[in-house]
């Protein structure tokens, strides 16, 4: 081998050890570089954003509308107003003396509690002739039976008797003109347990007018006989 084609060789190595000391260009990874941007946008749990004035409603809450020795009958909570924000129909039962007789005692207190714009419980309404006292339904004990809350509204059921057995149903259903809650419906109803007889009378506004839930007394309406 020549001088002169050794001398190409060695210059030909120099050339590609050269090109080896050259750091390759790196492209990012776009993938890595997106979950790095995740990670620094902070998140937000939105099932930590229950507001106040949809929260169900605390045993304390309730109790600060309980006065003296009273209790607690029943409590619901639903869509009172039709406007999406819960109510409460709350039950209050008083205590008697001891010495009442049958179809004798304080009649309950039926309150509607709504929630003002801090979220706070407030008394909108109350009612202390609707639920009649725990020695009011005769021979088949307590009358009260149960309060239910619709969208709009809520219906109270009573009942009592011996052999003639008496139930009646009211719904109440909240009128925006008026911001208040007004009779809508009453389903009265009488049945004999030995002869299986029923009578019941369903009244509607066109029989009784608008009366409103406070002034309400289930008194002023007919009985099933009158009807």
């Amino acid at each position: 081998m020549n001088r002169r084609k050794i001398t190409i060789l060695a210059f030909a190595a120099i050339i590609t050890g050269c090109q080896a000391d050259v750091p390759a260009t790196v492209t990012p990874d776009s993938s890595q570089e997106k979950v790095k941007a995740e990670s620094a946008t902070p998140t937000t749990d939105t099932t930590k954003q229950e507001t106040t004035s949809h929260k169900e409603a605390t045993v304390a809450e309730l109790n600060a509308f309980v006065e003296g020795n009273s209790k607690i009958l029943s409590s619901e909570q639903g869509d009172l107003s039709g406007n999406g924000t819960p109510g409460i129909v709350l039950v209050l039962d008083h205590p008697g003396t001891g010495a009442e007789m049958l179809g004798e005692g304080k009649p309950r207190s039926v309150l509607l509690l709504t929630r003002d714009s801090a979220g706070k419980l407030q008394k909108a309404k109350q009612n202390d002739r609707l639920v009649p006292c725990a020695q009011c339904g005769g021979m088949a004990g307590d009358p009260f039976g149960y309060v239910r809350v619709d969208k709009g509204g809520f219906t109270a059921f009573i009942e009592g008797g011996s052999r003639e057995r008496w139930s009646d149903e009211y719904t109440f259903k909240y009128s925006a003109d008026q911001q208040d809650w007004l009779l809508d419906k009453a389903v009265r109803a009488v049945t004999d347990t030995q002869t299986g007889e029923e009578k019941h009378i369903e009244l509607t506004g066109k029989d009784f007018g608008a009366i409103r839930f406070e002034e309400f007394d289930p008194k002023t309406l007919p009985k099933v006989e009158e009807k």
